[in-house]
C-alpha cells in the first residue's frame, strides 16, 4: 500500500511542465500517468479484499495526517494521492464512519484553491462519499460552495483543467441530489449558470435537480418547480429555431429529454410538457431537416418520452409520432427514424396493428427508393442495418399483418440479398438478422398451412447462394457460426429444418454455389454438402452444434485453400 500511495502522487515532471506551460490534459505522458493511477488504485481495492478495508482507511488517514502536519501548507501531491485512494474505497467505507472522512473533508477546504489536478480530484470525492454525506448533512454544507466555485473556475495550471474540474464538480452534484433532496436549491444554481457551463455539465447538473425533487408535492412540482425549469427551455428552443442554429437546438434537446426522464411528474403533466413541445420539436426537424445530430436528439427524446410516460398515457400522441417519423424518414433518409419506428412497433403492435403496417409500409416505399443497387446500401450503412433491425422487430411482432403483404417481404428479402455484400459489421449484422427472423416466419406459417405461398418469398436460391458464398469468404461474413441468431450456420440450418426431408433443392442450391468459383478445395466442399444433407434426430441443440461444427470446419478449409493460391 506504501508503495502504491508514493506511486499515486503527481510526478514533478508533470509539474514542472505545467509551469513552462509545455503539457496539457490530453498529454501522452498525462494519459499514461491516469492509466498507471486506475492500475494503483484497482490494487488498493485489492489489498481492502484481503486485509479489510477498514485497515486499508486508516492507513490512508495516518498518511494524510502525517502529511497535513509537515507544515502550514502540505505538499498537494501527497494530500490529492490520499484523496485518490479514499475515493477508491467508498464500498469498504461504512456510512457511521467517524474519523478519516470528516478530517478528510476539513483537509480538502484548507487546501489551495487554484490546483487543478487537487481540485478535480476533492470534487470526486465528494461525490463519491454522497451516501456518506447524506447522514451527515452538517459536513456537507461547507462542501456545496466548494462544488459551487469548482463549476467556473478558471485555474492557473494547465490547459483545460478548469473545464476538469467543473465536469467533475457537475457529476458531484447529480451524484448528492441522487441521495439528498436538494434539488430545489441546486435548481438555483442551475438557472443562475444555465448557459454559461459546457453543456454535458450543464445536463449532468440538470439531471441531479430533476432527481433531487422527486419527493417533492405534486402540486408544488407542477405549478411552481416545473414551470422554472421548462419555460427558459422553450423560450431559448424558439430562439435557436429562429436564429437559425441547429447547435443551440440540439442543446434544448438535450435538456428536454433529461426533464422528461429524470423528473418523476404526474402523468397528466409529463403529457402536457410533451404535447407544448411538440411544435419546437416539430419545426426542428423540418428546418434542420438533414442534420444527422438533432435527428438522432428528436428520435432520444421520443424514445424517451414515450417510455416514460407509458405506451397508455402516451397514445394519444400516437397519430402524431408516426406521422412524423414517416415524414422525416421520408424527407432525411436518416437511420434514427427507423429505430424510433422499431420501438413504436414493440410498444403499440398489440393494439395497432394496422397503423404500424401503414407506418412501416411508407418507411419502407422511401428505403426502396434511395437503396437500390450496392452502392447505395454501401453509402448508407446506417440505414441498412436500422431498416433490417426494424423489419426483424416486425416480423416478430406482427406475424399475422405480414402474411397480407407477400409483396413487402419478398421485395425486404431482395434487398437484403444485395445488402449482404456491405462490407461493413453493424450493417450486416442487421441484414442476417432479418434474414434469420424471416426464414423462422415461413417455418411457424408453414405449420398453418401457409408455406407454399411464402416459400417463394424467400428467393431460396440466390439466398443459398449467398449463405455458402458467406462462409466460402467471397462475400463479407462477419458471423459465419455460432448461436447468434443472425450467422450464417444458424440461418442455413433453419432452411434445413424449413425444408426438412425434402432439401434435395437445398442441397442442389449448395452444390451450385460451391462449384460456381474455386474458392473451396473439392474434398471439403463433398464433405460439407455430404453432412448438409444428413437427416438429424429430433435433439434440435445437439443437432445445431454439430451442424455449426461442419460449417466451421469448411469455413477453414476455404482459407486454407485460398491462403495456398489455390
Amino acid at each position: 500500500l506504501d508503495i502504491c500511495m508514493i506511486h499515486l502522487e503527481y510526478p514533478n515532471e508533470l509539474i514542472e511542465d505545467d509551469v513552462n506551460n509545455e503539457t496539457t490534459d490530453d498529454s501522452s505522458e498525462e494519459e499514461d500517468f491516469h492509466r498507471e493511477r486506475f492500475y494503483l488504485g484497482e490494487t488498493i481495492q485489492d489489498s481492502c479484499r484481503l486485509l479489510g478495508g477498514m485497515q486499508i482507511v486508516e492507513r490512508i488517514f495516518q498518511r494524510m495526517t502525517a502529511a497535513a502536519a509537515a507544515s502550514a501548507i502540505p505538499k498537494w501531491q501527497t494530500i490529492e494521492a490520499c484523496f485518490y485512494g479514499l475515493h477508491s474505497l467508498t464500498q469498504y467505507i461504512p456510512t457511521d464512519e467517524h474519523q478519516t472522512i470528516p478530517y478528510t473533508f476539513e483537509v480538502l477546504l484548507k487546501m489551495p484553491p487554484n490546483l487543478d489536478r487537487l481540485r478535480f480530484t476533492s470534487c470526486v470525492l465528494i461525490g463519491k462519499f454522497a451516501n456518506w454525506l447524506a447522514k451527515h448533512p452538517n459536513k456537507l454544507q461547507p462542501l456545496l460552495p466548494y462544488l459551487a466555485q469548482s463549476l467556473s473556475v478558471v485555474t492557473a495550471n494547465t490547459a483545460g483543467g478548469g473545464r476538469r474540474c467543473a465536469h467533475a464538480a457537475a457529476i458531484a452534484i447529480k451524484d448528492l441530489c441522487e441521495h439528498i433532496q436538494m434539488g430545489t436549491s441546486v435548481l438555483e444554481l442551475y438557472l443562475q449558470l444555465c448557459g454559461k457551463l459546457d453543456i454535458k455539465d450543464e445536463l449532468e447538473i440538470l439531471e441531479g435537480v430533476c432527481k433531487g425533487i422527486k419527493e417533492q408535492d405534486e402540486q408544488i412540482l407542477s405549478n411552481t418547480l416545473l414551470p422554472q425549469i421548462i419555460q427558459p427551455i422553450g423560450a431559448r428552443f424558439q430562439a435557436a429555431l429562429m436564429e437559425p442554429s441547429v447547435k443551440k437546438t440540439i442543446h434544448e434537446v438535450d435538456r428536454l429529454t433529461v426533464v422528461i426522464r429524470f423528473l418523476r411528474l404526474p402523468p397528466a403533466a409529463l403529457l402536457q410538457v410533451v404535447e407544448q413541445s411538440w411544435p419546437l420539436l416539430d419545426s426542428a426537424g423540418t428546418i434542420f431537416s438533414t442534420d444527422m445530430g438533432l435527428s438522432e436528439k428528436l428520435c432520444r427524446f421520443h424514445k424517451h418520452a414515450l417510455r416514460t410516460c407509458g405506451s397508455h398515457i402516451y397514445e394519444p400522441l400516437l397519430p402524431n409520432l408516426m406521422n412524423r417519423v414517416v415524414a422525416s424518414f421520408h424527407s432525411s433518409h436518416q437511420a434514427p427514424y427507423l429505430y424510433l419506428a422499431s420501438i413504436v412497433i414493440t410498444e403499440y403492435s398489440t393494439r395497432h396493428p394496422e397503423q404500424i403496417m401503414k407506418m412501416i409500409m411508407a418507411m419502407c416505399q422511401t428505403s426502396f427508393g434511395f437503396l437500390q443497387n450496392l452502392q447505395d446500401m454501401t453509402d448508407n450503412p446506417d440505414v441498412v442495418e436500422e431498416l433490417f433491425y426494424c423489419m426483424g422487430r416486425l416480423i416478430k411482432h406482427c406475424p399475422r399483418q405480414l402474411r397480407e403483404v407477400p409483396d413487402l417481404v419478398s421485395s425486404l428479402v431482395q434487398c437484403a440479398l444485395i445488402s449482404m455484400g456491405v462490407y461493413h459489421r453493424e450493417a450486416n449484422r442487421g441484414t442476417m438478422d432479418f434474414l434469420f427472423h424471416v426464414v423462422k416466419w415461413v417455418e411457424q406459417e408453414n405449420q398453418r398451412n401457409f408455406h407454399h405461398q411464402l416459400l417463394p418469398l424467400l428467393h431460396c436460391a440466390q439466398l443459398v447462394h449467398n449463405l455458402v458464398n458467406s462462409i466460402m469468404g467471397r462475400i463479407p461474413s462477419y458471423c459465419v457460426t455460432g448461436n447468434n441468431s443472425g450467422s450464417v450456420s444458424r440461418i442455413l440450418y433453419s432452411l434445413k429444418e424449413l425444408f426438412g426431408n425434402n432439401n434435395a433443392e437445398l442441397e442442389t442450391w449448395i452444390k451450385q454455389a460451391i462449384s460456381s468459383s474455386s474458392a473451396a478445395p473439392e474434398r471439403a466442399a463433398t464433405e460439407f454438402v455430404t453432412i448438409f444433407g444428413q437427416k438429424y434426430q429430433q435433439q434440435h441443440d445437439n443437432n445445431m452444434n454439430d451442424f455449426d461444427m461442419s460449417v466451421r470446419k469448411f469455413r477453414a478449409a476455404c482459407e486454407r485453400h485460398q491462403k495456398m493460391g489455390r
